[in-house]
């Protein structure tokens, strides 16, 4: 099992997050606070780079939709 990080950057498009290790029900409160502490200006986008994810659960999968549907919003 591997602890879930979460680096968040700035690109000219909009914030990034990177994600690596595992998101699951024990830890996707982590993801929920990272997210909260974002502020989309408009025109940007939400990146969310799951490329160092090696697994993700149905509460997981949960949280990056709610992710997407809150960029929208802004």
């Amino acid at each position: 099992m591997s602890p879930l990080k979460i680096t968040t950057r700035d690109a000219a498009t909009g914030p990034v997050l990177e994600m690596l290790g595992e998101l699951d029900y024990a830890n996707v409160t982590e993801l929920h606070e990272a997210l909260r502490g974002l502020a989309l200006r408009p025109g940007q986008r939400l990146v969310l780079d799951l490329s160092g994810l090696e697994f993700c659960d149905s509460s997981g999968i949960t949280a990056l939709i709610a992710a997407r549907s809150n960029a929208q919003a802004e």
